[in-house]
């Protein structure tokens, strides 16, 4: 069982302080919702109701007094002379239930004045009061409790002492549940007694408006709460009946919104201002978090129940009324098909009309038949900055005058309200500490994990929603405490280092927050948060600044997130499973290390406590005061205010790596017709995990790709792209692409050709500190061919055991190679073997050397050096055939000797025939250029400097040149940019740029293309030029 309670208004405490001020003390501390009769009923529907009148008095003794329309007590006792004196007073309201019930009688807050005064001796004086709980029909008092009970005591000569003063204290409010009985009549009274003793002395409340003042009591019905969610039984299954007359309607159809007394459910609406309409993927993904919440979500403050159903979730109700998310899908037809004028689902329905449009629930909308349950509605733009900044000093913040205007009173019994606005300033949001409204500013939210500059992360609005959701719920930026924030092991979204986002060890189990069918790479979550496995452990292990221990793995059973933690200044994150390097050595196996992990140097060393979020979430809306006026924090002293541009740096640190890439070529020879391999060589210089990394390399023309690693494909162009979902802080990984060069190069006379090619490498889901080194560029010399010798070849001796078709006979060849060039000639030999093996198959090809002879040199090639390049210590059988290939840029002379030794020895010279291949046409590469620059005069009635420039942007080589980046650098007046489209060999295209109204008349700047490098040219150091615009004459 559990009890319902109305929710209070606190006047501010300096409102309340300045009534101490004045001597008349007025102490009225409740709402009335609902005019009451003098003789107050407790009708079973009513749930909840406050006693407003004050309608029963009694008093006895010297000088007592009840003021029942100002609820006042006003009591003196004097006794003249010696002896004791007593006054005694009782106000109260009476009550009567219409059927037999079980409630829970509230009384109110109290505040009194009293004092003893005298001319001298006097004795004591006291002041006690009581809350009494009687019935009136049978005349018996059936509970009470002391309130307040002082005595103070005089001297001599004192002729006054203050015996009590309440203003600025706080007094018990007793509660007593009891059995009411249908007919009979009760009152709650408060009971007052005054007491002094001595001469010339009085124990009385002194002034004009004077004694003690009480407030309304309260009568809350004792019902059933199965769930714990905060919501009754009976609203979950009836509704909520405030005037509990069927006949006008159920004030809130609870049950018609979703609402089940078997499943927790939270209520919330949500306002926009335009262009600050919530989103469809920022809703569901909240919702989403909520509906995998545990089945015991609260159970430290709901007294520990679950849900009835047995299923885990809190069902998060969304009331955005008929707003719809143009970028949506509709049935599943893909982002933006909520726009698109089709009926993708083929129901009937598009866009708009479209349920699977709609940002909030459809019980909340128009789309359904019946009666449309919402109120979710767009507001009008006005200056809401906060919750309680009041720009019109009328009293009512802005925020709650849209209130006041937007939302019904009666969703305060169970409605979370939420205005989605226009972001001012740095914030993000704010929210009450225990309560039900909240303010969240529209980010300006990329698609993607790691946006540019000016803009947040995918999710970002939806962590800001849950984390402002959060505080209403009772929870702070350390979990119990508001410090410190950035606790490592608090990993909720409520800590500032994951309030847009936990991040995830791979972004295969983050959430898609703009349903474009890709996860994205965080989660939103209180603590402990969800993973695939469930839900890991919290709180987590203490951590102790002073004391850090390296061995500790703070959860063992989360392979999903990560965690957060400054190290040397900077935050990074790290696996909740793994060990962890909290000093930055490299080395995770330290103890007893005394660190700064929290980015929060007051109080260090500190203590850093975990927190179970979901535990001690509070669903209750009725244990929350509210106000109609401004915010109340009802858990602390301030309301949460939270600073969205503080979050992202956080997030951003958190994302920031340093990949570097290198590339080399690790085959010995380079050659056209050969194969070539190519290694990429990459790092992870830290200090946080990069996830999503692609690399690309951008392979010149005039190759042939042969093999590549897995995680990579190829594409037209010869680019290569691969993906490596995770590179862990400091991890170095190679990848190869083979490829084979062609053999017929545009060497144009030349003896090597230099092959271009670029790679470059990104990490898409994060930040680079250092993107100088994120690009290699690769240039490799090949040696040409054109001239061929194919030399028969033969070492070896062949005896009658061999299976081969030569006589028994040691066999021997030499070839000889002249140069007759009058230059250097570099040539490559190779080795082309037919036999072994034994079946009739094409045998290996064993590159053996690139050699060098000079004018007139020549060298020979015999079967020694063949055996000792190409195999080693000796030949794969004892006789090999093939032909030894001779490839050269420049014609050589080239005779091979055969010698035979039989039993009569045999010698064979013979010349190789010379082959010449005919050699492809020049490299067809772009080279851009920026061209003359004109500065364009300015318009009619705009002055004589211009304000625009034309920049031509000149293809002069023989291939196409891929879109680029231009760059147009004004000095201290800033840079601009611009993208070229793609352009042809030999083409051109204008680009015109603005000049900044900040350039000096005499304007100079800097022109660059390509400024990526993203286009491979003959010429990469011609991209550059500089300009002046002058003020034109008159």
């Amino acid at each position: 069982m559990r009890v319902a309670k109305l929710r209070f208004f606190l006047y501010r405490p300096v409102n309340l302080i300045s009534k101490v001020i004045l001597p008349i003390l007025v102490i009225l501390l409740s709402v009335t919702l609902i005019a009451k009769p003098a003789l107050a009923v407790v009708p079973i529907c009513a749930i909840d109701q406050e006693l407003t009148t004050a309608d029963f008095s009694q008093t006895s003794g010297q000088s007592s007094n009840v003021g029942l329309s100002e609820k006042i007590v006003s009591l003196e006792a004097d006794p003249v002379g010696a002896g004791e004196q007593q006054s005694n007073g009782e106000i109260g309201f009476r009550f009567s239930p219409t059927s037999n019930v079980t409630a829970r009688v509230q009384f109110s807050l109290v505040r009194a004045v009293g004092r003893l005064r005298g001319s001298s001796n006097i004795g004591f004086g006291s002041i006690k009061i009581d809350a009494v709980l009687r019935d009136l029909t049978d005349d018996v008092d059936l509970a009470s409790e002391e309130i307040l009970n002082r005595r103070e005591n005089g001297d001599i000569g004192e002729t006054t002492i203050t015996v009590i003063n309440t203003i600025l204290e706080e007094l018990p409010r007793p509660a007593f549940t009891i059995t009411l009985i249908d007919g009979h009549e009760y009152v709650a009274l408060y009971r007052v007694e005054a007491r002094a003793e001595g001469f010339w002395g009085s124990s009385d409340f002194e002034g004009g408006n004077n004694g003690v003042f009480v407030g309304n009591p309260s009568i809350a019905l004792e019902l059933e709460d199965r769930d714990g969610d905060g919501l009754y039984d009976p609203w979950e299954i009836d509704g909520i009946d405030l005037d509990c007359d069927p006949q006008n309607g159920i004030d809130l159809d609870l049950p018609s919104m979703g609402a089940s007394p078997n499943h927790k459910d939270l209520f919330l609406e949500i306002d926009w201002m335009s262009g600050a309409e919530p989103t469809k993927g920022t809703i569901k993904a909240v919702k989403d978090a909520f509906a995998a919440a545990p089945s015991d979500a609260g159970k430290e403050k709901n007294g520990g129940k679950s849900n009835p159903d047995m299923q885990d979730g809190i069902n998060l109700w969304v009331d955005a009324g008929n707003l719809t998310d143009p970028s949506a899908n509709e049935n599943a037809g893909g982002p933006d098909t909520c726009s698109d004028g089709l009926d993708n689902g083929g129901d009937g329905l598009s866009d708009g009309q479209d349920p699977d449009c709609l940002v909030g629930d459809l019980a909340f909308s128009s789309l359904i038949s019946g009666t449309n349950l919402g109120d979710g509605t767009p507001i009008p733009v006005t200056d809401i900055t906060d919750l309680g900044t009041d720009s019109d000093d009328d009293g009512i913040s802005q925020f709650y005058e849209a209130r006041q205007s937007n939302f019904e009173n009666t969703r305060k019994l169970a409605f979370h309200y939420a205005i989605s606005a226009l972001r001012v300033g740095s914030l993000g949001g704010e929210a009450e500490l225990g309560g039900n409204d909240l303010v969240v500013f529209k980010l300006n939210e990329a698609a993607i994990c790691a946006p540019p500059s000016g803009q947040f992360p995918v999710g970002a609005n939806a962590g800001v929603l849950i984390h402002e959701l959060g505080h209403n719920l009772g929870l702070r930026h350390g979990g119990a405490s508001r410090i410190p924030n950035n606790k490592p092991n608090y990993v909720s979204v409520v800590n500032y280092s994951y309030a847009f986002g936990i991040n995830q060890n791979q972004t295969s189990t983050g959430q898609d927050f703009n349903l474009d069918g890709t996860r994205d790479c965080t989660i939103i979550d209180y603590s402990p948060p969800r993973a695939t496995n469930g839900r890991g452990i919290a709180p987590l292990p203490e951590l102790n600044e002073n004391d850090i221990d390296e061995s500790l793995v703070l959860d063992p059973t989360d392979a999903n997130n990560q965690f957060a933690f400054f190290q040397q200044g900077q935050l990074v994150k790290r696996p909740l499973n793994q060990r962890t390097d909290w000093d930055g050595d490299g080395n995770p196996n330290g103890d007893d290390l005394q660190l700064d992990i929290d980015g929060d140097s007051i109080f260090n060393p500190k203590l850093l406590e975990g927190f179970h979020d979901w535990n001690n979430i509070v669903l209750d809306l009725q244990s929350f005061e509210d106000s109609d006026v401004e915010p109340i924090s009802n858990l602390a002293a301030e309301i949460e205010i939270d600073d969205a541009e503080q979050i992202l740096q956080l997030y951003r640190q958190q994302r920031t790596t340093d990949l570097e890439i290198d590339k080399t070529v690790i085959s010995p020879f380079v050659v056209a017709g050969q194969e070539i391999v190519y290694r990429l060589s990459i790092v992870n210089n830290g200090p946080n995990a990069a996830q999503d990394v692609e690399v690309i390399d951008e392979l010149p023309d005039y190759i042939n790709i042969v093999e590549f690693s897995s995680q990579c494909v190829a594409s037209a162009g010869n680019r290569v792209t691969c993906t490596i979902p995770e590179l862990e802080n400091k991890q170095s990984i190679n990848i190869d692409i083979k490829a084979r060069i062609n053999a017929d190069l545009p060497c144009g006379g030349k003896q090597y050709i230099s092959l271009l090619n670029k790679a470059s490498i990104s990490n898409f889901s994060g930040y680079d500190s250092d993107e100088t080194n994120n690009v290699v560029k690769q240039d490799t010399k090949v040696l040409c061919i054109k001239y061929e010798y194919s030399a028969k070849f033969i070492c070896g001796t062949q005896d009658a055991s061999n299976n081969s078709p030569l006589g028994r006979a040691s066999y021997k060849t030499s070839i000889n190679i002249h140069n007759p060039n009058d230059e250097e000639v570099h040539f490559f030999k190779k080795l082309a073997l037919s036999f072994p093996p034994v079946e009739q198959k094409a045998g290996k090809v064993y590159p053996i050397a690139i050699d060098t002879l000079n004018y007139d040199e020549a060298l020979e090639a015999n079967c020694s050096d063949v055996k000792k390049r190409a195999f080693g210590k000796r030949f794969p059988a004892s006789t090999i055939e093939g032909f030894l290939v001779i490839q050269s840029p420049r014609s050589l002379d080239v005779t091979g000797v055969y010698t035979t030794t039989t039993p009569q020895t045999s010698i064979d010279i013979e010349q190789i025939h010379e082959r010449i291949r005919k050699q492809e046409d020049r490299v067809k590469l772009p080279d851009l250029i920026p061209g003359e620059i004109k500065c364009l005069p300015p318009g009619t009635g705009e002055g004589n400097i211009p304000k625009r420039i034309r920049v031509p942007v000149i293809n002069q080589g023989l291939g196409d040149a891929v879109p680029s980046i231009v760059r147009v650098s004004f000095g201290d007046a800033g840079n601009t940019f611009s993208v070229t489209k793609a352009i042809g060999a030999n083409s051109s295209v204008d680009i015109e740029f603005e000049i900044p109204e900040k350039c000096p008349s005499v304007c100079e700047f800097e022109v660059s293309v390509d400024i990526q490098d993203s286009v491979v040219e003959t010429n990469e150091n011609n991209n550059t030029t500089t300009g002046i615009c002058l003020p034109l004459p008159g």
